[in-house]
């Protein structure tokens, strides 16, 4: 019952504010300048169309741009020396290696995203602080851009040895 008259009470004084705040734009402008370009509270989404499921555009946060991998054909692939097919420990190792490599990278990425991602809202550090985490973020992303099209590789690479698929078929054939 609270809650349903907070929103009577802020409906009830939203209209008084908007015009206040228009009215105080229009005195404060100096001649000549347009009250328009001010910001009022007509500019901000009404509650109701937050409600009633209304589509919303996106802010600068959902709009920038997300780095994405580039596709594995992009990336150069890097020789590994693979066992025998009947070595069945061999290649079990390997692949694991291979997923723990993904998963080591992938983390290490995902903290080095948050720390640039921090750096950048504080806007601190600076200098020679901030290009050190920006290139250890690109090293990073380079780093799971290898490790992820290596284990695709290493389980075609083992398909086409002839290595048992009960070895092989818990790893991913190719990465989306």
């Amino acid at each position: 019952m609270e809650m349903r008259e907070g929103r009577l009470m802020l409906r009830a004084i939203r209209l008084p504010l908007a015009l206040g705040c228009g009215l105080a734009c229009a005195v404060a402008a100096a001649p000549g300048a347009r009250a328009a370009d001010s910001r009022d509270l007509g500019d901000i989404e009404s509650a109701e169309s937050r409600e009633a499921g209304e589509p919303t555009p996106p802010g600068p946060a959902e709009s920038a741009a997300r780095w994405e991998p580039p596709s594995c054909d992009e990336v150069a692939e890097q020789p590994v020396d693979a066992p025998p097919a009947d070595d069945r420990e061999g290649w079990s190792s390997l692949l694991a290696a291979a997923r723990a490599r993904v998963d080591k990278a992938q983390g290490n990425l995902a903290d080095l995203d948050a720390e640039y991602t921090y750096a950048r809202n504080r806007q601190w550090p600076r200098g020679e602080a901030l290009a050190k985490i920006v290139a250890d973020r690109e090293a990073a992303r380079t780093e799971y851009a290898n490790a992820r099209c290596a284990l695709p590789a290493l389980v075609d690479k083992a398909r086409r040895a002839g290595v048992d698929a009960e070895i092989w078929r818990a790893y991913p054939a190719s990465i989306d």
